[in-house]
């Protein structure tokens, strides 16, 4: 008993040393503006910042202006190339066979669908007995060997 009394002491007198220690070194604290400025972290924090901003704002004004230069790139090219036709050429079909294009690709998207059943049945199943589920085992209930 006389060593656990030894000990505790010990302890207790090493904690009030510690906490004598900091509570000197805490009145010593003091804050300055320009020691943090000098410091490296700051300085790569604010430059990560900005080259960060600044490659964002890049890559906006890119794809922004991306869409106007291939748009201007190909009315050039079907400039250049496409002649404009002055009047239509060819454009005459007749209603029958508008009618004839209709009705076969009518038929032709019916075929694709299949003719499904109209008549649902439900199958029950029979699912095994488990007596991890059943109710009648949980523990409110004194089991009969414990009283």
């Amino acid at each position: 008993m006389d060593t656990l009394n030894m000990i505790i002491s010990d302890t207790l007198e090493s904690v009030e040393d510690t906490v004598a220690i900091t509570a000197s070194n805490i009145s010593e604290i003091t804050f300055d503006l320009s020691k943090l400025w000098n410091s490296n972290g700051i300085v790569f924090t604010v430059i990560g910042y900005s080259v960060v901003f600044i490659a964002l704002l890049l890559l906006f004004i890119a794809f922004k202006s991306l869409t106007k230069i291939i748009s201007f790139n190909l009315r050039r090219k079907f400039n250049k190339t496409a002649e404009v036709p002055t009047e239509k050429k060819g454009f005459d079909i007749s209603g029958d066979i508008t009618a004839a294009i209709s009705l076969a690709l009518h038929l032709h998207f019916e075929e694709i669908h299949d003719l499904e059943n109209t008549v649902i049945t439900i199958k029950k199943i029979q699912k095994t007995y488990s007596p991890w589920s059943s109710k009648i085992y949980g523990l409110r209930q004194n089991p009969r060997g414990i009283k």
